[in-house]
């Protein structure tokens, strides 16, 4: 499988792992015009993370193209919600349905940033189904996304 990510407006510390990650044989993808899409913010003394207007049509860009990349014959998709209009816009730009697991952990919990692929993971496998193949994908710090392939038995 070829190793991916996509690291957007990460800044100084988002080139220097994009470098490294290039001479240890992924794919990387460096989009640094983005870089105030996603801030954090100080609001009356706790640290609130703020998101441009345009973030969901971003990550549905970002997501199309290392969706593209994956394996033939996934059974299932396991994303990180990033709030109620990244997951429509992700389900609008994969064709998808609907991104249950992601609406799943949304609904029981709100976004609970990175974390959230984790819990929807969690909630696929707690589940009675014959799915052996799963193309996860979320997001992180500096929007950076990130995808990987799980196969089991």
């Amino acid at each position: 499988m070829k190793r991916s990510i996509t690291i957007i407006g990460g800044g100084l510390s988002g080139l220097a792992l994009g470098c490294y990650l290039r001479k240890h044989g992924v794919s990387v993808t460096i989009i640094p015009e983005n870089r105030e899409m996603i801030r954090f913010t100080n609001a009356a003394g706790k640290l609130r993370n703020q998101l441009g207007k345009n973030v969901p049509s971003l990550a549905a860009g970002v997501v199309k193209k290392l969706y593209a990349q994956r394996s033939d014959g996934t059974d299932a998709i396991v994303t990180h919600g990033g709030g109620r209009d990244v997951i429509a816009a992700l389900e609008s730009s994969l064709k998808i349905e609907t991104l249950t697991y992601a609406r799943e952990v949304m609904r029981k919990y709100g976004n609970l940033s990175s974390p959230s692929v984790m819990i929807a993971l969690e909630m696929l496998l707690n589940q009675a189904t014959d799915e052996t193949s799963i193309w996860m994908c979320g997001f992180g710090a500096g929007f950076s996304a990130h995808a990987c392939e799980l196969h089991y038995t």
